[in-house]
């Protein structure tokens, strides 16, 4: 302590301020409340993202089902019209 230049009295930390500027962060509490919250949202997310997915198949198979339809349609339609141009049916 000898080789620190001297400093006035009021430049001490004290205890009571240390006490006040550390209430000031989180508490280890905050943080595991925090935490839970974060679990809980991490998890709605990937429920929702799971949704999402089912959602994408669903939709995915209903495409491929009007698909499927509209070329049945067009193949009905159109085959005996290239038979009839191309003297095959009457």
């Amino acid at each position: 302590m000898s080789c620190l230049a001297p400093a006035p009295l009021s430049d001490l930390v004290t205890k009571d301020f240390l006490t006040a500027e550390l209430s000031k962060f989180a508490t280890k509490s905050d943080l595991a409340k925090l935490d839970t919250k974060v679990t809980a949202l991490d998890a709605s997310v990937a429920h929702l993202a799971e949704q999402r997915r089912a959602d994408r198949a669903e939709d995915r198979r209903a495409s491929q089902v009007r698909h499927y339809w509209l070329v049945s349609i067009g193949l009905s339609i159109a085959v005996p019209i290239w038979l009839s141009t191309a003297g095959l049916i009457g």
